[in-house]
């Protein structure tokens, strides 16, 4: 899937029935030039994607019952004790994200998730 059909794919599964709204991003700009409207468009998708909402929605909390709640461990610099914290699922998910380097590649392997569920 390209990175657009993922973020369409992402978008229709966090906000079920979106679609034409989505699209909308898409062409509001297409007057610009490919380089800008590349730009423009994957700025967007990238704030959208972080963005708590739509990580709240993506990763519901019905769709990861099992996942509900994560025990994530946390030594910090100067201290040789390690901490244990309990993070949502949509929390944790938005983490590893941020690590990634294709953000929408992570998420797209939800998106498979689901189609075989």
């Amino acid at each position: 899937m390209t990175d657009k059909e993922i973020f369409i794919a992402a978008h229709e599964k966090a906000y079920p029935g979106s679609k034409e709204e989505v699209w909308e991003i898409f062409f509001k700009f297409r007057g610009c030039t490919i380089k800008t409207y590349n730009y423009i468009t994957s700025a967007v998708i990238t704030s959208i994607i972080f963005n708590h909402d739509f990580a709240k929605a993506f990763w519901r909390i019905e769709q990861f019952p099992d996942e509900h709640r994560w025990k994530v461990s946390f030594r910090g610099m100067f201290s040789s004790k390690s901490k244990e914290y309990i993070i949502d699922v949509w929390q944790y998910h938005l983490q590893q994200m941020v690590l990634c380097e294709k953000p929408l590649k992570y998420i797209e392997q939800f998106l498979r998730k689901g189609e075989t569920d």
